[in-house]
């Protein structure tokens, strides 16, 4: 995969491919890194919603926890913070996956120009 990678860009130098596949794996790193930043807010304010929903079905009557819980999960803002935090949580697993692919390149890339030296 880094071969083809390389082959797409024939005319850069083995710094410049170095510096460019680092480059990649940094921001790839930082994305992950924002990623994960915010599915932890999209969580906390899930949990933040479900404890005021469970009030609110408490005010209405619902007297033991399971009932409040359950009529907490039931109302719609607690579903879509739900969904919400789904969707964080695969971009999360997308970032990651981005970031260990970069990081596999630069280390086949690493490994090749070790291997290039070693036969020299």
């Amino acid at each position: 995969m880094t071969q083809e990678w390389i082959g797409h860009h024939p005319t850069l130098t083995q710094d410049e491919i170095l510096h460019m596949l680092e480059h990649d794996m940094e921001m790839a790193a930082r994305d992950w890194s924002r990623a994960e930043g915010i599915s932890h807010r999209f969580k906390h304010m899930r949990d933040h919603i479900l404890a005021t929903e469970m009030k609110l079905a408490e005010k209405k009557g619902f007297s033991k926890v399971g009932e409040q819980e359950r009529e907490a999960k039931a109302s719609g803002f607690y579903m879509n913070w739900i969904n919400e935090s789904s969707q964080a949580v695969e971009t999360v697993e997308y970032y990651k996956h981005r970031y260990w692919t970069m990081k596999s390149r630069l280390d086949i890339f690493l490994n090749q120009q070790a291997d290039e030296r070693a036969r020299v």
